[in-house]
């Protein structure tokens, strides 16, 4: 819970106030000698012009509940608030990735707010008793951290998400958003009539955001009885699908069995629930990852948008699929925005670091590999790092190639990380004309490359770089029968040399990427 200076005034007084100022009052800003009391005159005193009041931050609820294990209760509510919110097309919300940095941060209102670029922020706690649950809510300023409004809902347990859309609604209603007859109707429906479904739903997702193997083992366990409780529950089937994608995705199980169960949650959650963002995103992301589908993909990547402006993934991915189309404008303009959602997410800034060596901005990408660094140090163990080394592209382009070989050192302190060391250390071999001690590294980390989930990308483009083009193509071809992520190749410019090589050709005619390779 972060700690404001606002938070002594007694909750009714908070909220009296909040009656006497209003909402116009907040958005013109008090009068008289008032404003200059409260900071309003001349802006300049507020704090920086770019803290907007339709940004907001939904920060990390606290568990108040005797219960320690009742946290998820708390985390649900984060989430589902900024779900709900993300919806409003007039707001800019901040995605969960980036907020939960601060749950029990001493920071005040004011410095997150400028850490965020947020200009209002969302702070409340969940208090879970028997079969009753409290909700305190406050809606803060960030530039002075005065209270706009601030609220109690005390509620039977099965009214939990009657409660995170009120709150929704208030949010919208105090910020003065017109909400169009289709977004009020999607805030107004719930999503299943079952608590105990609704409860097991929030225990998955607390599960899935800890992308551990074990972690995504919990969450589809309790996806698949929140499911068996409601067999109509389009929530439980779509974190089903989260689930297998991103183990598709991340090297956590087979692809093949992992992105077609992916597919059939997705579409299961679209059949109880067709306005269902996750759901839209996760269908888009199997269409064009595992079936190379790019235009109904992209058209569900843009239904998915609509329906929820604020979803950051969505963003994200619809920017892969218009990198590997080599369309860097369009590509740019979706990291840019999923940065503006969610700007300490490892994975999004990893995704504009690709987009910057792809467009050939080798310093900025260098850059921006250790700005991903400053966020989450450990993150140079993420699946990023550990399963293919292209976050060495530009240093070798650059020809920073001890730099290159300290970082793997670095990289690979893990146990059980010695063939991906080899084949890192085997790309940066062939980038330096180390031909044969790079040859007999990458036929070391082939030998049990399975083992460590090891990118069958990554030996294509190292026996490429030696000039074993038909070494590299097997790879290649390997990467395409188990749906592993090769869809890059278009867009990876090192690569044009083989453009008329029938085969290399051949497996990006199978993609649908041929057309790609003349732009």
């Amino acid at each position: 819970m972060v700690l404001l200076k606002s938070e002594s005034r007694p909750l009714a007084s908070a909220l009296s106030e909040d009656k006497e100022m209003g909402l116009k009052g907040w958005l013109l800003g008090p009068k008289g000698s008032d404003k200059k009391a409260r900071g309003w005159e001349g802006e300049k005193e507020t704090g920086p012009p770019e803290l907007e009041k339709k940004r907001i931050a939904v920060l990390p609820f606290a568990n108040m509940s005797p219960d320690p294990a009742d946290g998820y209760l708390a985390d649900g509510m984060t989430e589902e608030l900024i779900t709900e919110l993300a919806g409003i097309g007039e707001l800019s919300v901040i995605a969960r990735t980036s907020v939960m940095k601060y749950r029990g941060s001493p920071r005040g209102a004011s410095e997150i707010g400028k850490e965020l670029k947020a200009g209002t922020l969302i702070e409340g706690s969940v208090r879970k008793a028997g079969n009753k649950v409290r909700v305190t809510v406050q809606l803060i300023d960030a530039r002075n951290e005065d209270h706009i409004w601030a609220q109690n809902y005390d509620k039977p347990l099965n009214d939990i998400f009657a409660i995170q859309s009120e709150i929704a609604e208030r949010v919208a209603d105090e910020l003065k958003i017109k909400l169009f007859e289709p977004v009020k109707l999607s805030h107004r429906k719930e999503p299943t009539k079952s608590t105990d479904a609704h409860l097991l739903y929030l225990k998955g997702r607390h599960y899935w955001n800890e992308r551990t193997d074990e972690g995504m083992k919990e969450a589809i366990e309790c996806f698949n009885l929140s499911i068996k409780t409601d067999p109509n529950f389009a929530l439980g089937y779509s974190g089903l699908a989260d689930c297998y994608y991103t183990m598709a995705h991340n090297y956590q199980a087979d692809p093949k069995p992992a992105y077609l169960l992916a597919k059939q949650s997705a579409l299961k959650a679209l059949d109880s629930d067709y306005d269902l963002t996750e759901a839209h995103t996760t269908l888009a992301g199997v269409m064009f990852n595992c079936e190379h589908q790019w235009g109904p993909a992209e058209e569900e990547f843009k239904l998915a948008i609509k329906l929820s402006p604020s979803y950051a993934s969505a963003h994200q991915w619809y920017h892969n699929l218009l990198l590997f189309q080599r369309r860097f404008d369009e590509a740019e303009s979706e990291i840019r925005r999923a940065l503006e959602l969610d700007p300490f997410s490892v994975i999004i800034n990893a995704c504009y670091f690709l987009f910057l060596y792809c467009r050939g901005d080798f310093d900025e990408a260098i850059s921006q590999y250790r700005r991903i660094l400053e966020i989450e140090p450990s993150s140079r163990f993420s699946f990023f790092t550990l399963h293919n080394p292209m976050w060495s592209f530009p240093f070798v382009k650059e020809e920073m190639f001890e730099e290159a070989l300290r970082e793997i050192d670095r990289i690979t302190s893990l146990p059980g990380k010695t063939n991906f060391a080899k084949l890192a250390r085997g790309y940066v071999y062939a980038a330096m004309g180390r031909s044969d001690e790079s040859r007999e590294l990458l036929q070391e980390a082939a030998a049990n490359y399975h083992l460590e989930r090891l990118s069958q990308y990554a030996f294509a483009r190292a026996y490429f770089l030696l000039g074993d083009n038909e070494i590299g193509l097997q790879w290649m071809q390997k990467g395409y029968e188990d749906l592993e992520g090769l869809l890059f190749f278009p867009a990876d410019f090192e690569l044009n040399s083989l453009k008329s090589d029938p085969a290399y050709f051949d497996t990006l005619k199978k993609m649908g990427l041929d057309r790609i390779l003349s732009r």
